[in-house]
């Protein structure tokens, strides 16, 4: 008997993607066996292939009889290899617990995969292990000493009739890759070639179902991809080094990207080329490269400094595919943190010691501002994200045979902490907005409180976006900030542009509110002309309400948070709220706020108990057969919260508040004599120490500003903080720029 081991796959194998010609391929394709019914692998003995051709000699097409007498499949125009290491990989020890069974939308283009492991192709998961040794996934499989399914003894399963298969213990692997077929094969079938896949697999392609086959190892299987030609988006493909890079924006056109050389700081400085197509697009580059004279090759070895190698890669192959804000964030960690410290040592002589007292180094005293804030070492967090940077730039390095192991790779990290999830009492949420209607924002925070949304999204919102006759929330952008910079983009992801009924009292609220409004933008800088309100500005001020209020202190994302948890103690099914939230799936929502719901489930559990007799019988309930009336409702209490006021504070002597539970900051904003205001800060753990701080700051900036005053009637300054004229950077004013996601 033949036992059909599952593989749950939307790409999985090494493999390869041809292309054939129409005509010379006509009445090729077989009849497809049975339909897609996820049931070919138990059950259906039969079914052996759905969608795939026929065993055959495996061949390749060329471009040119040249290229095909050379007997180089790589060669090829109409061939792509997709082994890598850049696959995603879920793993699952029986059939019933596999992603796919879970969540439907697991073979979407858009799914978010991050959370899954990184797994390289071809190679089988059972060859994996833990730092201590065991088995990561399932153990190695010998055939000539194990029975592949076993049960809890040791001894091989024999309760199964001809045609099923084993459904407890039967791992099942998922696979994930994104790439890019060249634009040159349209209107050409399309083929997968699977030449390591054991026992049985499915495919899907942006979605749509492929084909199912049973053990490529028993002979090569291709399964016609005609979906493949509907534009499989994102990555594309990995080009040799020096050779620049090239990507589709979202707008259509195609950029190519060189690096022609470096600066003093080992940077690497690059320039770019745009097209209408790929092909003009990599000429344009070539051209580039040509007038440029391109990287050079002595850029790219083995012994060139880390620092280097770094920028390089982050220039190539990271950067084009971040967003902005995160490369922002990289270019700090880069800058500030990683090139200082290990930038010099050679790629090729970097160790895991050296690493390991790199981030050793960082936990003690590296941290390069703000020390007065946050204290000398950077936290856990950052250290983790630098160690990532540093791992994924020498991942790269060993793929492209500049070193051999990557010393990254076993390094000790400082513990993964997850930050506790925050949400406000429901008296809480009253006394926040009774103060939020005090300060002016009693808006803003009642339509987040009201819908979820995030802060970028809450900020871009334009009165266009709602439709008062049905009260219906269009979310469809997002604002950010970059260095000063607001920029207006698309949603991260697809689900993330969605539309939320609002409730009655809501639509009324802003349709009050909008009277009182001139702008576009449904929550306008009260500063800037035709921009929204800050970011920043939005997540700092929850933090002065909170305070004034009498509250906790929560960030800006735990008002999220607080709707969604009030939303699923008051009956919103979790598929709604995932909507609402814009999450990719609501395997994504459960795992936010599995504490809620179970919860929720001993609630239901305790009322259970209680109905079926545990709970003593009340005095005057109905006989048999009588009905009672419903008992009321206890409502909900209103508080008789009354707003803080607060002390108002003499002009010139700044300004206190407490930003969370341990810190205080204080800020004095005076007019220089260059007309503008220029604004420092001071941090403490108490306020009283934060007075005393702030008064040292005043007397300090009021003796500068006499000195820029004098300088200035001297024709000697131009009435401007010292900082900014020695080049420190000051911060910038509000604009906005209208921009892809990509």
């Amino acid at each position: 008997m033949k036992q059909k081991k599952l593989l749950s796959v939307l790409l999985a194998g090494a493999m390869v993607v041809s292309g054939g010609s129409i005509s010379g391929l006509e009445g090729i394709i077989p009849e497809v066996v049975a339909a897609a019914s996820s049931t070919e692998w138990n059950g259906q003995p039969g079914v052996f292939q759905v969608n795939r051709e026929a065993a055959r000699s495996t061949f390749y097409s060329f471009d040119t009889a040249e290229k095909a007498k050379a007997k180089d499949r790589t060669k090829s125009s109409f061939y792509q290899l997709l082994n890598g290491d850049d696959w995603k990989f879920s793993w699952a020890v029986k059939p019933a617990d596999r992603i796919g069974a879970k969540d439907a939308n697991f073979n979407q283009k858009d799914y978010d995969d991050s959370s899954w492991d990184n797994i390289t192709v071809p190679k089988s998961w059972q060859t994996y292990v833990n730092k201590d040794g065991s088995w990561k996934y399932d153990p190695v499989i010998y055939s000539n000493q194990n029975y592949p399914w076993m049960n809890a003894e040791g001894k091989a399963y024999n309760k199964y009739k001809v045609g099923d298969a084993p459904t407890e213990c039967n791992p099942v692997g998922t696979y994930r890759k994104t790439f890019t077929i060249d634009s040159s094969w349209k209107d050409r079938n399309v083929f997968i070639n699977f030449e390591g896949v054991g026992s049985a697999m499915y495919l899907w392609v942006n979605g749509k179902y492929i084909g199912y086959a049973e053990d490529s190892l028993w002979h090569r299987g291709r399964l016609h991809g005609g979906h493949l030609r509907k534009g499989v988006e994102t990555v594309a493909r990995k080009r040799k080094a020096g050779d620049g890079t090239v990507r589709q924006r979202k707008d259509g056109r195609w950029e190519g990207r060189i690096v022609i050389g470096y600066d003093d700081n080992g940077y690497p400085k690059t320039k770019n080329v745009l097209a209408k197509t790929k092909k003009e697009c990599v000429e344009k580059l070539q051209k580039l490269k040509a007038e440029c004279g391109g990287l050079k090759p002595e850029k790219v070895r083995s012994e060139m400094p880390f620092g280097d190698w770094l920028t390089y890669w982050y220039e190539n192959h990271s950067k084009p595919k971040i967003r902005p804000t995160t490369q922002e964030t990289y270019e700090s960690r880069i800058r500030l943190h990683i090139i200082p410290e290990i930038g010099e040592i050679p790629l090729n002589k970097l160790t895991q010691n050296d690493l390991q007292q790199f981030y050793g180094r960082l936990k003690k005293s590296g941290r390069k501002r703000f020390t007065d804030k946050y204290g000398e070492g950077l936290s856990d967090r950052m250290v983790r994200m630098c160690h990532a940077t540093c791992r994924s730039a020498l991942e790269k390095a060993v793929q492209d045979g500049l070193i051999h192991v990557n010393p990254a790779i076993g390094c000790k990290l400082p513990p993964k902490k997850t930050r506790e999830m925050q949400v406000l009492t429901r008296e809480e949420l009253q006394r926040f907005l009774i103060q939020a209607k005090f300060e002016g924002y009693y808006e803003v925070f009642l339509l987040d409180l009201a819908t979820g949304l995030r802060r970028g999204e809450l900020m871009a919102l334009q009165w266009d976006d709602l439709n008062f006759k049905i009260g219906v929330l269009n979310v469809n952008k997002q604002v950010y900030d970059v260095r000063g910079q607001l920029q207006i983009s698309t949603p991260k992801t697809k689900n993330s542009v969605r539309k939320i009924v609002l409730p009655p009292a809501v639509v009324a609220v802003l349709r009050e509110y909008k009277k009182t409004v001139d702008s576009r933008w449904m929550f306008p800088s009260p500063v800037k002309e035709d921009c929204p309100i800050t970011p920043g500005v939005v997540r700092r001020r929850p933090q002065l309400i909170l305070e004034h209020a009498g509250c906790k202190h929560v960030r800006f994302h735990d008002l999220r948070h607080t709707f969604a948890t009030l939303a699923l103690e008051n009956g919103m099914d979790v598929k709604t709220l995932s909507a609402m939230l814009g999450h990719v799936s609501a395997a994504t929502t459960l795992d936010i706020y599995t504490h809620i719901t179970d919860d929720m489930q001993r609630a239901a559990a305790a009322n259970i108990d209680r109905g079926i007799g545990k709970a003593a019988p009340q005095e005057g309930a109905s006989e048999p057969g009588r009905e009672t009336a419903p008992a009321t409702a206890e409502k909900p209490r209103m508080t008789d919260f009354k707003p803080y006021v607060g002390r108002k504070r003499r002009s010139g002597t700044g300004c206190v508040s407490e930003i969370n539970d341990h810190l205080f900051e204080g800020r004095y904003s005076p007019k220089w004599p260059d007309g503008k205001k220029h604004a420092r800060n001071v941090y403490a753990h108490t306020r009283e120490e934060c007075e005393e701080k702030l008064k040292e700051l005043i007397v300090e900036m009021k003796a500068e500003i006499v000195e820029a005053q004098r300088l200035m009637d001297l024709g000697e300054g131009d009435g401007s903080p010292p900082e900014e004229k020695n080049g420190k950077r000051g911060k910038k004013k509000n604009s906005i720029i209208f921009c892809s996601s990509d």
